[in-house]
């Protein structure tokens, strides 16, 4: 797969890089079901465990997490803190390869995010990680051009940016 060949390019050009990859989840690991909206935001309990697995894009994210200089982190939104742990429980059943200290998720009711801040939140958790623990770059895997738009515009060339389609034949 391309998208594949292109995280190992980029690899190992940097092998003496430490990378992190970064990847949201709804719409980009998991089936995005707008008609459950209604529901998400009444905070149905378990809805994100019933949520169906993107196996394909799962199964090219697995080979990635096997590359040694590159650390595998979710970045993803949630409305709630019982929605980041149904998130939490669906990743160890359908991708553990995201360990559980690498997950980080935006929750609405203690970030008060927006969709006109939702990019930039994204972003400065980005940074955030990149500092903290002296990555060298991150590569970003998201389903909204404006989530990648945002990373881009704060993390410049700190950034490789790809939208799911890259993996989609």
């Amino acid at each position: 797969m391309d998208f594949l060949n292109q995280i190992k390019y980029i690899s190992e050009k940097n092998k003496d890089k430490k990378i992190a990859m970064f990847c949201d989840m709804d719409g980009t690991i998991v089936n995005l079901e707008a008609d459950k909206y209604e529901e998400v935001a009444a905070n149905k309990p378990g809805l994100f465990l019933e949520k169906r697995p993107l196996k394909s894009i799962i199964n090219v994210l697995s080979e990635v997490s096997k590359i040694s200089n590159i650390d595998m982190f979710i970045l993803s939104a949630c409305g709630y803190k019982n929605q980041a742990d149904d998130k939490s429980t669906w990743i160890a059943t359908n991708a553990n390869f995201f360990k559980k200290e690498n997950q980080i998720f935006l929750i609405k009711e203690y970030t008060n995010y927006t969709n006109e801040n939702k990019g930039v939140l994204k972003s400065k958790n980005i940074q955030k990680v990149l500092n903290e623990n002296n990555y060298d770059f991150a590569i970003y895997l998201e389903d909204e051009y404006k989530m990648l738009k945002a990373a881009q515009d704060i993390l410049g060339d700190k950034i490789f940016c790809f939208h799911i389609s890259n993996l989609i034949d």
